[in-house]
């Protein structure tokens, strides 16, 4: 039967076990006593044969999946032009082609018997694991060809990486409708058998999941480039003072650009991650520079210490503002930004008394349970009236029975800044 074809071996299979039905031989009329009828194929040439279609299928899976990413990957480099989805968002047919293979050969194990139908189903999960690597690969390779030389991929990057995030996050609802249809495990049925085989499928969401905010990410990237001269300018003596460079302004203006064009096309989950994430490297820039030893701002009166206070505050106001209008969403379920990070430090870098200063910094570390001892003194040594140990003792005192843990979003937004350049 190794010569045989999968609509050959498919017809064996189905006939073997059909023509007993009311269709062939236990047809009414033909009155015949079936149970003296012998089956067509012995139970281990059946399972020969069955054996044989699901080593064909797994076969065509392993030619066709390199095949089809072969063949999208073919559109990035020749610039193809992205087609936008009767919602208007960036996508490409992959995913409808795979879960339509997928389907099909389903459908077809099905028609065999519920135990094909499973081994089938299994081998299809591990194939889906295997094109989502060979995928996230192929976008890696992309991107580090674009940052490499820019101006030959023209606009069509950002496109393309939408279109790839979006396909990223549709490919776990696909699965969901092969499990659906297909999983003959009762989904009520929490036995330990049962709880494997859903961890398999939320494990291969995550994965898609990841991959899709890994798309983000490039793009992030690519805004981060584009704004790169100024967002390291933040808190530096080229940001603040009478000759400083319009730093925050330009960066909103450039990320709008990318807001109001090409991203109106990544579906809204997606895009609330992007909007999300973008903001923490934001303030990332700035905490970079403020907590740095090397830091080139010192004052050196309380009015140069207000207006530098006055300038954080008025930029993390400005900042919240743009991004609350940015993602559109209303009053009740809208993004808590964190950019009052920004004017809460201010607080403590505009406090006149240095009596009081104390408690600015104990509210301060409430608020983020991850700030410490040196970013706190680094803070004070920035006001320019402390000497070094004064500001130390003051972060011993500010911090006193307050464990320190790294948790919260200053914990993660100064993972960020480890990350930075």
């Amino acid at each position: 039967c190794d010569t045989l074809t999968t609509a050959e071996l498919y017809t064996i299979v189905t006939f073997a076990r059909d023509y007993q039905g009311a269709e062939c031989l236990g047809h009414p009329e033909l009155k015949l006593d079936l149970s003296q009828l012998s089956p067509l194929l012995e139970k281990d040439m059946l399972a020969a044969v069955t054996d044989v279609f699901i080593n064909e299928r797994k076969q065509k899976f392993s030619e066709w999946i390199p095949n089809i990413i072969s063949s999208e990957v073919k559109d990035w480099y020749a610039l193809k032009e992205v087609e936008l989805t009767s919602e208007h968002y960036y996508a490409t047919t992959m995913p409808r082609m795979l879960i339509n293979m997928i389907i099909e050969t389903l459908d077809m194990s099905k028609q065999m018997s519920d135990e094909t139908c499973q081994l089938i189903l299994g081998m299809i999960l591990q194939k889906i694991n295997e094109f989502h690597d060979l995928y996230v690969n192929e976008i890696n390779n992309y991107s580090k060809r674009y940052f490499a030389d820019r101006q030959s991929f023209k606009e069509n990057f950002t496109k393309q990486m939408v279109a790839n995030a979006n396909n990223c996050e549709s490919i776990p609802n696909f699965v969901l409708i092969v499990r659906k249809k297909y999983d003959r495990d009762d989904l009520d049925d929490l036995s330990r058998s049962s709880q494997q085989q859903l961890d398999r499928y939320e494990s291969m969401g995550k994965k898609f999941e990841r991959a899709a905010e890994y798309c983000c990410n490039k793009i992030l990237e690519e805004i981060e480039m584009d704004t790169v001269k100024f967002l390291k300018l933040l808190f530096t003596r080229d940001w603040f003072g009478p000759t400083a460079k319009q730093c925050c302004g330009t960066i909103i203006e450039t990320s709008r650009d990318y807001w109001s064009s090409e991203l109106t096309h990544l579906k809204k989950p997606l895009l609330a991650y992007t909007f999300y994430t973008w903001h923490k490297r934001i303030i990332a820039h700035y905490l970079r520079n403020l907590f740095s030893r090397n830091t080139s701002i010192k004052f050196a009166t309380p009015t140069e210490r207000r207006t530098c206070a006055d300038q954080l505050r008025r930029e993390s106001s400005q900042l919240d503002k743009e991004f609350q209008s940015w993602d559109g969403t209303s009053a009740e379920n809208a993004t808590e930004y964190h950019f009052n990070i920004l004017s809460n430090i201010a607080d403590v870098l505009e406090q006149t008394d240095l009596d009081s200063i104390v408690l600015e910094i104990a509210t301060l570390a409430k608020k983020y349970p991850s700030l410490n001892m040196d970013q706190v003194t680094q803070v004070l040594l920035l006001r320019g009236d402390l000497t070094k140990q004064e500001a130390k003792d003051k972060a011993d005192a500010a911090l006193a029975n307050m464990p320190r843990v790294n948790q919260g979003i200053l914990f993660e937004i100064m993972e960020i800044v480890n990350q930075i350049n």
